[in-house]
């Protein structure tokens, strides 16, 4: 039984990984006690470089980004990752969970998991899991902790491949309460239709692409754009007659923007995805980041969950047929929203509590 305190450990913020944790924690018991570790925070020299490098990558050399993502070398190679890092990496993070008097650790985030795992910094009585936020498990998810949360049967059976199956439980992703509270309301019913454009947590949006796979349908919408971080997104201008749009920074809590919504288009990010799946919105899939957001757009095209626009004239395609078909797209939304369960945080921390 965990009798002391939790931490939740991520790589950075605003990201999944943080929204996954901070999910977790609100499903915790009253009076346990829980902190939060940002690795970025802690590693504050290292974690803007390591970010900027790797946005540079899967943007300018997005085949090699792919490449690595999953490469069988570089999952041999993190092996001795340890022999690399300087000491003072794993002092600073001992330090903390010693201070906290942390009996447990869930990790939502790859490499995180690897950093706290017994092999890296010791601290054998520490109880270890780890919430895995996309379908296909990262190279680095190995033998590293306790319990692993999968989000889906498909990624509980990928694990199984390298993990035992007792240790795998499958409850969701994480969904936070003030979302699965908006949720249970009642829908808009809007005049004109909205679409909200999400690019995730960076605001990585191909909107010039966006913007004229809408004009060429000529249909009237209003388009809700999530910039998160990238506030160069408001300098667009769409200037269409039929067009509305409203640019949204960064919001803690996107709740009413998705009950607002009438179909979400976007990169195909687990966050996204589940919370889509949620509010029971069709989702068209744009401009997937190589890596894990291939993969995820690879998962949820078997399995007939949502719709991908490859370049302009597929969104200009897949917009006239939201117009035409909107049975097409109930139904993708439908099958979507299988993914979700409002109960996934609290099923979580129940059973990696004991």
């Amino acid at each position: 039984m965990i009798s002391k305190k939790i931490a939740f450990i991520y790589g950075y913020e605003p990201s999944g990984h943080s929204v996954a944790a901070k999910a977790l924690a609100q499903a915790l018991p009253e009076k346990k006690d829980y902190i939060f570790i940002n690795l970025s925070e802690i590693y504050s020299a290292i974690g803007p470089l390591v970010a900027s490098a790797y946005f540079k990558l899967v943007q300018k050399t997005p085949l090699l980004w792919g490449y690595l993502y999953d490469s069988p070398y570089l999952s041999a190679a993190h092996k001795n990752f340890k022999n690399l890092i300087p000491k003072i990496f794993f002092y600073r993070l001992k330090k903390i969970i010693s201070e906290n008097q942390i009996d447990a650790i869930i990790s939502t985030h790859a490499f995180a998991s690897l950093l706290v795992s017994k092999e890296y910094i010791g601290l054998n009585n520490i109880k270890r899991g780890c919430v895995l936020t996309d379908f296909y498990p990262h190279s680095f998810w190995d033998s590293c902790a306790d319990m692993y949360f999968a989000p889906s049967n498909f990624t509980a059976k990928k694990l199984s491949q390298k993990i035992s199956k007792e240790k795998i439980f499958t409850f969701g992703l994480p969904l936070r309460k003030e979302l699965i509270q908006s949720a249970q309301k009642e829908p808009y019913k809007n005049k004109i239709p909205v679409f909200l454009l999400t690019g995730g947590n960076r605001g990585f949006l191909a909107f010039e692409e966006i913007k004229k796979a809408f004009i060429k349908t000529g249909k009237k919408a209003h388009l809700n754009i999530m910039c998160a971080e990238n506030q160069r997104l408001k300098k667009h201008d769409l200037k269409s007659a039929d067009i509305t749009f409203s640019f949204i920074p960064y919001k803690e809590n996107p709740a009413e923007l998705y009950r607002f919504c009438d179909c979400v288009i976007g990169k195909p990010g687990g966050l996204t995805i589940f919370e889509t799946a949620l509010f029971k919105k069709p989702f068209i899939a744009h401009s997937p980041l190589p890596g894990q957001e291939e993969r995820n757009l690879n998962y949820l095209l078997k399995s007939q969950k949502c719709f991908f626009a490859e370049n302009s004239d597929k969104l200009s395609f897949l917009i006239e047929l939201f117009y035409k078909n909107k049975k097409a797209f109930s139904l993708k939304a439908q099958n979507l929203s299988s993914l979700a369960d409002i109960k996934s945080s609290h099923k979580i921390i129940n059973s990696f509590l004991g």
